[in-house]
């Protein structure tokens, strides 16, 4: 399950803000179902995870359970929340987040304790490794992107994954999130990832 955590309210100018689609989890999503796995995405700032909303997301699903959730810094403590949740719900389970703010800070969210595996950078690649390494059982310290705690609590971070091309990725999976075309704004293209600049106040650059 992907999980694109809430965010910090925006209080009354919410209304002037126009509600993505959590772009990121969505390319991940669609690059593994494009692999033949099942995945299933969660929106909190449409519907908020509750025990019922998990149980239903899960019913189609194998164990381990792997639990994906992207980190905005205006989500992070809400994600870390939502670790801590599932390690205690599902403790065979395995916790996975990425984004911007744990590609920039990768110990901090390992030194939770409820975080299994930081995802660092673009992770279209990296997630298939890490799905087919959980799910098979088999050793993932050698996937490259990832930083993660090994049993005696070392923190370790891999060398940077390659890049993905992007020319082989599928089409972005429009379809998962049609049961929201109410809430969502889908008048945006995304027309190139990252930036080519360096700006020292700009997370960007990371």
């Amino acid at each position: 399950i992907l999980i694109n955590p809430q965010t910090k309210k925006l209080g009354k100018f919410s209304r002037y803000v126009p509600m993505y689609v959590p772009v990121g989890i969505g390319w991940l999503a669609g690059n593994l179902r494009a692999h033949g796995k099942t995945v299933k995405i969660i929106d909190e700032n449409i519907t908020p995870v509750t025990d019922e909303l998990l149980a239903e997301n899960l019913k189609d699903i194998k164990k381990p359970y792997i639990f994906g959730i992207t980190c905005l810094s205006a989500g992070i403590s809400r994600a870390y929340e939502l670790a801590k949740l599932f390690k205690e719900k599902y403790p065979g389970s395995k916790v996975i987040i990425g984004g911007i703010h744990p590609t920039v800070l990768p110990d901090e969210g390992l030194q939770t304790g409820v975080v299994d595996i930081v995802a660092r950078r673009e992770a279209e690649e990296t997630i298939i490794e890490l799905y087919d390494a959980i799910k098979n059982g088999r050793d993932y310290s050698n996937v490259q992107g990832i930083s993660y705690v090994d049993g005696s609590g070392k923190i370790h971070h891999n060398p940077e994954a390659p890049l993905p091309d992007l020319e082989k990725l599928p089409l972005f999976p429009y379809d998962m999130f049609e049961n929201h075309i109410d809430r969502y704004s889908f008048g945006f293209i995304t027309s190139a990832r990252g930036c080519p600049f360096n700006c020292v106040f700009c997370s960007q650059r990371a």
